[in-house]
């Protein structure tokens, strides 16, 4: 009898040891998704149960990326923000590669931002038929595109403008560029007047603030409490944690600190 007892408690055992193994769900190695912020759910694949898609809304594994730049988040950093009791549910690969979805911006929405800033600035407009940028995506569909600056590139003999969108996290900052078709424009046309440039960040506006650390890359929103210009260090706020700390501006919209700082 005991020998029958001991047999079926082996049996129970294995069966048990069978349904854990096979309600473990493996993280891909690349995602797409839709939101500011990083939530496991959104790296969990269509066989993932109810319960274990629910409790992974709850776990945020950082902010993602703007559309255009992936982010990679390393195995490890997934498993330490991943609770101890949802682990044994989850195989975590050494990296996850996250894209964030984007609509590409219209033509005309860049169009209709150069003749806005001509049309503050002063000079000739260009031939916008003939304009040439990269390829953008935003956040949402029919983003805002804003002109921030424009400038003359000597050695291609064409006009450039510095584009962004009204929001700086709803895509990435570029350049597009317009054959001149005479000579090359006065320069107090086609620059900011004052004596300062146009800062890249403004108080109060939302920025992204990122941090790397070989291949390892992390980054957060902030608040500008301060304007600036490239290279300079101003203060920031932290929208989740209300922390304030300084960061340095690398770009329109984009800040960096040192790699021993932290996110």
């Amino acid at each position: 009898m005991r020998g029958r007892i001991e047999l079926v408690a082996m049996l129970v055992c294995g069966l048990g040891l069978m349904s854990t193994a096979r309600a473990q769900v493996s993280l891909p190695p690349a995602a797409e998704i839709g939101e500011t912020v990083i939530h496991l759910s959104d790296l969990l694949p269509s066989s993932a149960g109810a319960d274990l898609r629910r409790a992974g809304r709850a776990v945020i594994l950082g902010f993602s990326p703007v559309p255009g730049s992936p982010r990679a988040l390393s195995g490890e950093e997934i498993r330490r923000r991943i609770p101890a009791g949802l682990r044994p549910q989850i195989a975590i690969p050494e990296q996850v590669l996250v894209v964030r979805r984007g609509w590409p911006i219209e033509a005309g929405a860049i169009r209709s931002a150069i003749a806005e800033w001509i049309a503050s600035h002063g000079g000739d407009e260009p031939d916008l038929d003939r304009l040439h940028w990269p390829a953008i995506l935003a956040t949402q569909p029919k983003a805002l595109l804003q002109a921030v600056a424009a400038g003359w590139d000597p050695p291609r003999q064409e006009l450039e403008f510095r584009l962004r969108c009204a929001d700086a996290l709803a895509c990435r900052p570029c350049l597009a560029d317009a054959p001149a078709e005479s000579r090359r424009p006065s320069p107090q046309l086609w620059t900011v007047p004052g004596p300062k440039p146009m800062p890249l960040v403004r108080a109060g506006e939302r920025a992204v603030v990122s941090v790397r650390e070989g291949e390892i890359a992390a980054s957060r929103q902030v608040i500008c409490l301060e304007s600036g210009n490239l290279r300079e260090s101003i203060r920031v706020k932290d929208t989740q944690r209300v922390e304030v700390f300084r960061a340095r501006i690398v770009g329109p919209g984009r800040l960096t600190m040192p790699s021993d700082a932290g996110l």
